[in-house]
């Protein structure tokens, strides 16, 4: 009966082993697991943070690009901007700086008996026509605009371009080529250029393009960031 008795507490024992043993691993594995989830959470919340940082710095980014592209689409039709009638003005000092190099040369070669290396003039472009494409080439670039707005005012901007530079070559191949073929001093410059730039802005106006309906479409364009630009606002 001893032996039995001395048997059964050495299971017992033995029992109680196994059982604080496994105790122990399982403690072990909780601490593990909970030390894991512990460092997930930690990442994920600082990488939620850090994207929210990047996300609200581009979002500004987007704003201050769209603000300044309203600016510099309406800065044209400013009274105290420098962009103010850049069309009316540059235009014909184009055609005037044209005209005196046609001038200089036909006197040049005059001097020197000789029509050999005359030269046709062609009229340079704009102010109007070099910041239409500077700006157009900037939207088609530009990280930090929303696509449909960038898609539509390059596409409007280019065909905007496009006809004004149409118009101008047209007139002064009609207008001012046939005098410069000539190869004689133009003396009435004056004359030329208001002809020339009033036969510009006629053929303008019948378009899409002419100032007024540009007025119209620029009020559009800005109308479309307002309503970009709302989408960032928290307040209803």
């Amino acid at each position: 009966m001893e032996n039995v008795l001395n048997v059964l507490n050495h299971i017992m024992l033995q029992m109680k082993s196994l059982a604080l043993k496994d105790i122990a691993v399982l403690v072990q594995i909780c601490f593990y697991i909970i030390g894991a989830t512990i460092a997930i959470l930690t990442y994920r919340s600082a990488k939620k943070g850090l994207l929210n940082t990047v996300n609200t710095e581009y979002q500004k980014r987007v704003m201050d690009h769209l603000e300044s592209l309203s600016e510099k689409l309406y800065s044209e039709f400013k009274p105290e901007s420098k962009e103010s009638h850049a069309f009316e003005f540059n235009l014909g000092e184009e055609l005037e700086d044209t005209l005196r190099a046609h001038n200089k040369q036909c006197r040049s070669l005059k001097s020197k008996k000789t029509k050999e290396d005359f030269v046709i003039y062609a009229i340079e472009e704009t102010k109007l026509e070099t910041s239409l494409y500077k700006l157009t080439m900037e939207l088609i670039s530009s990280p930090f605009l929303p696509d449909h707005i960038a898609e539509y005012v390059a596409k409007y901007l280019l065909l905007r371009y496009e006809k004004l530079g149409t118009i101008i070559d047209d007139c002064y191949e009609e207008l001012i080529v046939p005098e410069l073929l000539k190869c004689e001093p133009i003396n009435d410059i004056l004359h030329y250029k208001s002809k020339f730039m009033d036969t510009v802005s006629s053929r303008l106006s019948i378009t899409e393009y002419s100032p007024a309906k540009v007025e119209l479409e620029v009020h559009e364009i800005r109308s479309m960031i307002k309503q970009y630009l709302k989408s960032f606002n928290p307040l209803p």
